[in-house]
């Protein structure tokens, strides 16, 4: 089952499967907003595309929620980042991680 609601530190995220008039609309296949609290994923395609704009989505997150924009990092600092804070996600979401591991399996 798709995520609905997702844990990105300390703060919960709704995660909404859009269709394709958002889609269109927004001119994105996903979308990360820091400031309302949700993840917008067209929900159109194979769902393995789908876990794929997901999780794209999530690192944006990550990378909000840890400022990474904001100044100059190494390659090593942003390695670090994604894999320590991925690994937290994923453990903080277990059911988001089921159904990415089962969306990213070969049919």
């Amino acid at each position: 089952m798709r995520p609905t609601k997702v844990r990105i530190g300390a703060i919960d995220f709704d995660v909404i499967w859009e269709d394709q008039a958002w889609s269109r609309a927004a001119s994105s296949c996903a979308q990360f907003d820091g400031e309302k609290f949700t993840i917008r994923v067209w929900q159109e395609g194979p769902e393995r595309a789908l876990a794929c704009r997901f999780v794209h989505e999530v690192i944006h997150g990550l990378c909000w929620q840890h400022l990474v924009s904001k100044e100059p990092h190494t390659e090593e600092e942003v390695c670090n980042l994604a894999s320590y804070e991925l690994a937290d996600f994923w453990r903080s979401n277990p059911e988001a991680f089921d159904w990415w591991i089962g969306a990213m399996k070969d049919a």
